[in-house]
């Protein structure tokens, strides 16, 4: 099978098996009500989790547009300017080593601008 074709159940580090999973085999701590509902399943039942299946999987291949994707590849932040230029002095101090060099960059532009 190519990478993509499997199902969602199949990758370990995602959750979509607590939610498909039947309510005496999911951790105590998962919620499916909310997120049943808002895809108009009224109750948690098989064919429930198997409706909400099919949507997560409808969206997984819908959102298969390499341009649409670059944005998550590429940057850092997912919101407005503003909430950019909020978030960066936030993060003065909590940046490793495993962040991305242009989230480094950007933070210190930041911290220079204030400085100054």
């Amino acid at each position: 099978m190519l990478p993509g074709q499997e199902r969602l159940l199949s990758y370990p580090w995602n959750s979509s098996g607590a939610y498909m999973a039947a309510p005496e085999h999911r951790p105590s701590w998962v919620r499916v009500d909310w997120l049943l509902g808002e895809q108009g399943i009224q109750e948690d039942t098989p064919t429930g989790r198997a409706q909400f299946e099919q949507w997560m999987e409808g969206r997984r291949l819908d959102e298969t547009d390499p341009e649409a994707l670059k944005v998550l590849r590429r940057g850092w932040c997912l919101g407005s300017e503003s909430f950019r230029r909020e978030m960066l002095p936030r993060m003065e101090g909590k940046l490793g080593d495993h962040h991305a060099g242009e989230l480094h960059r950007a933070s210190a532009e930041t911290k220079k601008g204030v400085s100054q």
